[in-house]
């Protein structure tokens, strides 16, 4: 990118999986849960903790992508969280 701006949302970590559509909706669950950060565009555009951050940012209807994915079997929604490490 030729400039940055201040994160949205806290960063959440690495995931790993062998599934593309366990490992998007997982990462998708991770960060409904993420609370916006000071001074970002989350804020700029009145997103409040609890609410979908990615959806207020861009609405677009990301969601659309795991459904077709998973309706295609690329992969499954259903996932278990493993800590490791």
């Amino acid at each position: 990118m030729p400039a940055a701006d201040v994160p949205v949302m806290q960063d959440a970590g690495i995931l790993l999986s062998d599934d593309l559509v366990a490992i998007e909706q997982a990462s998708i669950d991770i960060l409904l849960k993420s609370d916006p950060l000071p001074g970002s565009l989350a804020l700029d555009r009145q997103a409040a903790a609890g609410e979908d951050i990615l959806m207020k940012i861009h609405d677009k209807p990301y969601l659309l992508q795991l459904e077709e994915a998973s309706r295609l079997g690329l992969g499954d929604r259903k996932y278990e969280l493993k800590e490791i490490g």
